[in-house]
């Protein structure tokens, strides 16, 4: 059976069992903390307050099978307007996915008939999944089951690396140039003051730490760039109201770096089924020279290890600086899926016809 909820206070009694969904499943392939019920409710108070959104919940006499929250907005594609169906979670999410109890094709089916059958007013359904997920394999089979065009739109890898045997060994295996910066960095910086490194999972420290992270954001390279956190007004109020509402159900894990009190680096992150998520992190420009972001990282990833926690997500894009401590990468792509209505394949011609027309442009003369 399909219910359809379309105010975030009727989802609220749903919150425990569908973070019991997402709970399912392990590992970097399975669904992170961006697909929890708490991420969802805060992008919709803060993001989707003028959009349609339509939470579909499949239950069967056992309980709560499967949810998904999905949202309509209307964008130019290739010069045509194009009605776009996405999971609320294509606004800002990381390792998401098909919210499912079984790991079989039956909810999802569910799901893609009814949008198919029941909910009209789109043109393309959109969605970023990590290949060779369970949600990606769920996808493709389904697609091609029932003939519906699947495109790849764009892929993105983020590195990550496992916390494997100790941290010693971790760390003897990093290149021993950037060993001998780490650690003549956290020399330099314990002969100048007093280092501190605070760990911060909630209560009282949870505001002096996001108090902290305005301020060294603020001393970024980020602010002039204006790209830092407080540079954007509906980053900040989103992340300020995920971090308590993750504190309150232990998946918060702010970690902070001060000299002589000073706070000089940050990493905004949540330790989610074994996995720790580095969202945010940010140094003061005044001072690079310390390397103080490589400083904080040496010191959390061995607390990290002591924790045992089993792998570091980086998240984001496979930055320089990200590949000097991981090893690993996986890929989150995302797709669309076109209606079988005229504006539907309408779209899907147009998408083919700029695909041959760039094809043209790149071939060689």
């Amino acid at each position: 059976m399909i219910h359809v909820f379309e105010r975030a206070s009727d989802c609220v009694p749903l919150g425990p069992a569908w973070n019991t969904l997402v709970q399912a499943g392990s590992g970097i392939l399975g669904l992170d903390a961006t697909a929890t019920f708490e991420w969802v409710q805060t992008l919709w108070e803060q993001r989707l307050a003028d959009k349609s959104v339509h939470v579909l919940v499949c239950e069967d006499a056992t309980g709560l099978a499967g949810i998904l929250p999905i949202f309509l907005e209307t964008r130019r594609v290739h010069g045509l307007p194009r009605r776009i169906l996405s999971p609320v979670t294509e606004i800002y999410s990381n390792r998401c996915g098909f919210i499912v109890r079984e790991p079989g094709e039956a909810v999802l089916d569910i799901f893609l008939k009814h949008l198919f059958s029941e909910t009209s007013g789109w043109d393309t359904l959109k969605m970023t999944l990590v290949e060779g997920s369970v949600s990606d394999d769920l996808l493709r089979r389904l697609c091609a089951r029932h003939g519906h065009t699947l495109e790849r739109l764009d892929s993105q890898h983020s590195p990550y690396f496992d916390l494997d045997g100790t941290w010693e060994t971790y760390f003897s295996a990093l290149p021993k140039k950037f060993r001998w910066t780490l650690r003549s960095s956290e020399k330099r910086m314990r002969a100048e003051g007093e280092l501190t490194y605070r760990e911060v999972t909630g209560g009282a420290e949870l505001d002096r730490f996001l108090d902290a992270v305005r301020e060294i954001e603020q001393g970024s390279w980020k602010e002039i760039a204006g790209t830092s956190l407080t540079a954007n007004q509906n980053q900040e109020r989103f992340h300020l109201a995920f971090a308590y509402r993750a504190s309150e159900r232990g998946w918060f894990l702010g970690q902070l770096l001060e000299l002589s009190g000073e706070p000089i680096a940050y990493i905004y992150g949540l330790v989610f089924k074994g996995v720790f998520q580095d969202f945010k992190e940010s140094f003061k420009e005044a001072r690079r020279d310390l390397s103080p972001s490589h400083v904080l990282k040496m010191l959390a990833i061995e607390r990290l290890y002591e924790r045992g926690v089993k792998t570091y997500d980086f998240m984001g894009l496979a930055e320089p600086y990200k590949l000097r401590w991981a090893d690993r990468q996986y890929t989150r792509s995302t797709y669309c899926v076109y209606h079988r209505t005229l504006r539907g394949r309408t779209a899907r011609w147009a998408a083919s016809g700029a695909r041959l027309l760039k094809s043209a442009i790149r071939r060689p003369v």
